[in-house]
This record gives C-alpha cells, structure tokens and sequence, in this order.
C-alpha cells in the first residue's frame, strides 16, 4: 500500500512540476507516469539497503529508457518528459543543507554534504546514459510493435 501512496504522489509532483515548466499537456501523463515509476525504483532500492549511488543509478536508467519510449510514442522532444521525471531526483535539499553547513562554518559536514552530493549527481548523469543506451539497442523492437 506504501509503494501505491508514493506511486501517486510522486506522479502527482512530477505533473505538478511540468505544469509550473509549462510542457505541453499531451506529455503531463508520460512524464508523470515516469518520474512515479523512478520515484518506486529509488524507493524500493532505497529499502533493500542499495548505497546511495546505486538507489540514484536505478531510477536514472528507469528515466532514461521510459523517457525516450514515450517520446517516441507521444511524438515529442525527450527532455519534454525527461526534465519533470527527474525533478524528484535531483538532490537539492542535500545541497542546500551543505552550503548552509559551509556558511556556518561546519566545514566538515558540509564537504561530506558536497561530496555525497556529486556522487548522486554523476549516478543521475551515469544512469541516464545506460538508459540511452538500452533504448538505443531495442528501439527497432519498439518500431516493429508500434
């Protein structure tokens, strides 16, 4: 019941996040659905006990291959759906409370902050590419059932 909760407000965040973006309205499901079908993967990775790098990477290849199928299927630019899909991703809070921590002068805190920070963000950037990349491999299976 917990992942179905999650499922649906992380759809609702990443349609709420295109609206304020202003994406067209026929991509506000496909980038919705993604960014909730990502949200469950870091959930569900996040609780098999998966480091952060992993619980990042999983959700990134989930964006990264859902993204450019529905693109293709809604006949649209993939950073249409892509941007609002990664929006509950990007580790904002984690950034800001380390520069917070670096104007107060917990210099060491807010380094492991910083740092923690980077690895997400190049996990995020890794798992795009590989999601890219499987997209890229099966793309002439999609065309034939399409």
């Amino acid at each position: 019941m917990n992942i179905l909760v999650e499922f649906i407000f992380a759809f609702l965040s990443t349609w709420g996040f295109g609206v304020i973006t202003n994406v067209p309205r026929r991509t506000l499901i496909c980038s919705g659905i993604v960014g909730a079908m990502a949200w469950v993967v870091y959930i569900i990775a996040s609780s098999l006990g998966a480091n952060v790098i992993l619980s990042n990477l999983l959700p990134a290849i989930v964006v990264g291959l859902f993204a450019n199928i529905e693109s293709m299927l809604v006949k649209t630019p993939v950073n249409i759906v892509f941007v609002p899909a990664v929006i509950s991703l990007v580790p904002g809070a984690l950034f800001y409370k380390s520069m917070e921590q670096l104007t107060l002068g917990l210099n060491q805190l807010a380094m492991q902050g910083l740092l923690k920070t980077l690895l997400i963000a190049i996990s995020l950037v890794i798992g795009f590419i590989i999601g890219e990349m499987i997209f890229r491999t099966i793309k002439p299976m999609i065309l034939k059932i399409i």
